[in-house]
């Protein structure tokens, strides 16, 4: 009898940080024959919703707390693109300095907040696939500002991150930053 191998210790606080990633993602940056998961993860395959901005594409999303795989497609887009955000950044998978919160909705909430070093505020990360108004992109900016000292949004549009600078730049805002996301 052939038994799955754990969880490689090198990717348990990718998971514990990022909580969702897809399988490319866990192909690309971790190695993982999607064909051969180790014991212990789980996985679900869903067709994202076209935006504005992006296609329909069928993807396979992985985790290791099934749980997670309920969560609507819109939120493990979130999750996976703010996995992928980090990882632009360089920052390292820890959980206490960087949190994925985009299956928590709100227009004052950000999909997820670094802690770029010990005592610093923290900034909020913001994820747009093209589906924000003008206004609400105008509001989380405004709110992002007046809140914290810097704002990091991600995207998989080129055209949608020029939207969001072309904003940042209407209200004379510093400290936006922004980042073209791979997906899936």
């Amino acid at each position: 009898m052939v038994t799955a191998a754990p969880i490689p210790a090198i990717l348990r606080p990718v998971l514990e940080t990022d909580r969702v990633l897809t399988c490319a993602q866990a192909q690309r940056h971790h190695g993982l024959d999607p064909a051969r998961l180790p014991r212990g993860l789980y996985t679900t395959t869903r067709m994202t919703a076209p935006t504005k901005n992006t296609r329909e594409v069928k993807v396979c999303y992985l985790a290791a707390d099934p749980r997670l795989l309920h969560l609507d497609t819109a939120s493990l887009r979130h999750l996976v693109l703010l996995a992928e955000l980090r990882r632009a950044l360089k920052v390292p998978a820890n959980p206490s300095i960087w949190r994925s919160e985009a299956d928590h909705h709100g227009l004052e909430r950000p999909d997820g907040y670094w802690i770029p070093e010990p005592g610093a505020s923290p900034v909020p990360l913001e994820i747009d696939v093209g589906g924000y108004s003008r206004d609400r992109v105008d509001n989380k900016l405004l709110h992002y500002h007046r809140n914290a000292p810097a704002q990091i949004w991600g995207s998989p549009s080129q055209s949608r991150l020029d939207f969001i600078t072309e904003r940042a730049r209407a209200f004379k805002l510093p400290n936006v930053v922004t980042r073209l996301l791979q997906f899936p």
